[in-house]
């Protein structure tokens, strides 16, 4: 299940290069070419949900993937959508909460 400590909650989510580079380059937001979610973003609960998520999407567009996590605060994540998508839980943060977001790529990634 989620973590939440000290007032804040940690989710992840797999990215290929492209979002990595994006989210270095402009923080995370939705993608400004208008691909994917525009009104926000999903992440997972936990690292192997992320990693099996992302072992998904390689299998269908072969297109390597990091991990990322971010930290939000707890409030942020009482107060956002929880929902199944693509066979997983997921928590989906609007896009006008994005930047209050810090991704961090790990550079680990458990075998699924």
């Amino acid at each position: 299940m989620i973590k939440i400590l000290s007032k804040t909650a940690t989710l992840y989510r797999a990215v290929c290069d492209a979002e990595l580079d994006d989210i270095n380059n402009n923080g995370l937001r939705c993608d400004p070419n208008g691909d994917g979610y525009q009104t926000c973003k999903l992440f997972a609960l936990n690292i192997e949900a992320a990693a099996k998520f992302g072992k998904s999407n390689f299998e269908l567009d072969s297109l390597c993937n990091t991990i990322i996590e971010v930290k939000l605060s707890g409030e942020l994540y009482q107060q956002s959508e929880k929902l199944q998508a693509d066979g997983m839980d997921v928590v989906s943060i609007e896009e006008n909460y994005l930047i209050l977001l810090k991704a961090r790529p790990l550079n680990c990634s458990p075998i699924v």
